[in-house]
């Protein structure tokens, strides 16, 4: 295959992949098996104003501070008086970074059910039964970008819901 068709080949292909993930759902959609949005939680949408309140605290220490209240034991360490190293260094930092970037008051775009049902770690005591739910908050107007997942999981039997994963702030 001569250079000429070789780029037409991967032209060709680049066109096939781009309309392929143009039809895809995208995260701002809903698909089989969302939740209607007006059947939101109203204990996790108030999770959710009560993290972006956090992480737009600027000083990262205090924002960290005020996460440990509305975070799932095991994203915290083991003394339980901070996030554990992991998440201050990547998935929390990243958030606490971008958090301006999202509509306040939050706006759910959509609500997704994962098929988790429990999270944390026996060895460390911090497992938990329960179910996990993706709700995807919206940037503010004139920022680019899909909207990012927030995991809530809500305790089997109960009991508040938590923040169990940060996504793609």
């Amino acid at each position: 295959m001569n250079v000429r068709s070789r780029l037409f080949a991967i032209v060709l292909s680049a066109a096939a992949a781009s309309a392929l993930s143009i039809s895809a759902p995208t995260p701002a959609e809903a698909a089989p098996g969302d939740i209607d949005l007006d059947k939101a939680d109203p204990r996790a949408m108030a999770l959710l104003g009560d993290l972006f309140s956090a992480l737009s605290i600027a000083d990262e220490n205090e924002s960290a501070k005020a996460c440990l209240k509305i975070v799932h034991v095991s994203l915290m360490n083991p003394s339980r008086s901070d996030l554990s190293k992991d998440l201050r260094r990547f998935s929390f930092k990243k958030a606490h970074d971008n958090a301006k970037f999202y509509a306040n008051p939050v706006k759910v775009t959509r609500i997704r059910p994962k098929a988790i049902t429990g999270i944390g770690a026996k060895s460390n005591g911090t497992a938990e039964l329960g179910q996990v739910v993706d709700y995807f908050v919206s940037k503010k107007e004139g920022a680019g970008g899909l909207p990012a997942p927030v995991q809530v999981f809500f305790p089997q039997g109960g009991g508040e819901p938590k923040i169990a994963y940060l996504g793609s702030i």
